[in-house]
């Protein structure tokens, strides 16, 4: 008996919980079928948009993949290559249903070095959908030797340099105390840099989206889900510790070669999507750029452990967390060169990275708020700033002078 009146509490409870929910799906399917008169308030109607989400060359051809990201179903009627119409193949088919993809293989004899723009027109309305390639050049296949190259542009970039700014390790615990706190100011002002740089470039990539992706929500969710599952981590982590006090620091540091890590995967997104699309002068400013920062992320490691006595394979294994994600990097954005991913990686270096700034403030704040600290804040935020401007000038002043 009792069991039975149990039982019904719950259905109870449970359809009062999901009673919100049907109803407001009830709304939606009524609202969206056109009842309530809304088109009328308008006065317009729904048409059919694609995405073409990459464009790569191969030989004798140039490739297209589509994606119907509108409301309705469309049909992809012609192909323009620099305003001419020309022959393509669409696979499976130029039939597109809502979020259904081709691939569309434009026969064509492409001029290595040449910019060239590609549109689809759709039908029943007949809109133009295009993308440009400012440069064509032959787009990297997976093979060993591409992989290869990748890899070693990864090494050089994220890799190597982290590995030099922790040369720096048995010097920083020379250090006085004083100045342990500034470079714990420094790694915290080094990390927001990062952190508000990596929500920058997903929100400008997400502006970039359709709307059917929801962009902005994608930063959103990458953001607020990656900062609150590692918090959530971590509180759990360090509640098990028994020698805290030696333990927090070594995790502080193990979290800051994470959301490290996870910022240089976005790096070497950049760097791969832009030499596949042949923007080499840019993954050339990109990989100059990149490393000479990155040397930074190795001090920033360095910086909560310089008084513990570190091994040569923990600081090894903090060096491959926050370098070698920067190859992944390098091969999805060389083979894949998808902007949604790009959002969704951002997204959660972002999150990363600023949950490490929170757990440094939260365990290590009477450091970080002396005025040392705030020095060393100050400090890392103007050098990241500077470099690419240094960067930037360096270059066109060897520019003009060869």
């Amino acid at each position: 008996m009792f069991e039975g009146r149990k039982w019904a509490v719950n259905v109870r409870v449970l359809t009062l919980i999901l009673l919100p929910f049907v109803v407001l799906g009830i709304v939606i399917v009524i609202a969206a079928s056109g009842s309530l008169g809304l088109t009328g308030l308008t006065g317009q109607f729904p048409t059919e948009e694609i995405s073409i989400e990459r464009m790569t060359f191969q030989e004798n051809a140039i490739v297209l993949d589509v994606r119907n990201v509108g409301p309705l179903d469309t049909t992809i009627q012609t192909v323009f290559v620099n305003e001419a119409i020309w022959a393509f193949d669409a696979q499976p088919s130029t039939q597109l249903t809502r979020f259904a993809t081709a691939k569309v293989t434009i026969p064509y004899q492409w001029v290595e070095g040449e910019p060239y723009e590609v549109s689809i027109l759709t039908g029943p309305s007949n809109l133009k959908f295009s993308r440009t390639a400012d440069v064509a050049i032959l787009t990297p296949q997976p093979s060993l030797a591409s992989v290869r190259d990748l890899t070693i542009i990864g090494v050089i970039v994220g890799v190597i340099p982290v590995y030099l700014g922790l040369l720096w390790f048995p010097l920083l615990r020379r250090i006085a105390s004083k100045w342990m706190n500034y470079l714990l100011g420094f790694t915290v002002g080094l990390l927001i840099f990062l952190g508000v740089e990596s929500i920058a470039e997903a929100v400008e990539t997400a502006g970039e989206l359709p709307t059917a992706f929801g962009g902005f929500g994608l930063v959103a969710t990458g953001l607020a889900g990656t900062f609150l599952g590692l918090a959530i981590i971590n509180d759990r982590a360090l509640s098990m510790r028994k020698e805290k006090d030696k333990t927090l620091l070594f995790t502080i540091a193990y979290l800051v070669s994470l959301g490290i890590g996870l910022h240089n995967l976005g790096e070497g997104l950049a760097i791969g999507g832009a030499l596949a699309l042949g923007a080499v002068a840019l993954g050339f400013s990109l990989i100059l750029g990149f490393t000479i920062h990155n040397l930074t992320e190795g001090l920033a490691i360095a910086s909560p452990i310089i008084r513990q006595p570190a091994t040569v394979a923990q600081l090894g294994t903090m060096g491959l967390i926050a370098g070698v994600p920067t190859i992944f990097g390098a091969w999805i954005g060389g083979f894949v060169q998808l902007d949604i991913m790009a959002v969704m990686f951002l997204s959660i270096g972002a999150g990363a990275i600023l949950e490490v700034v929170y757990e440094i403030a939260r365990q290590v704040r009477s450091g970080i708020t002396s005025l040392h600290g705030y020095s060393g804040i100050i400090t890392g935020l103007i050098l990241l700033y500077s470099i690419p401007l240094i960067i930037t000038y360096a270059t066109s002043l060897l520019g003009s002078t060869g």
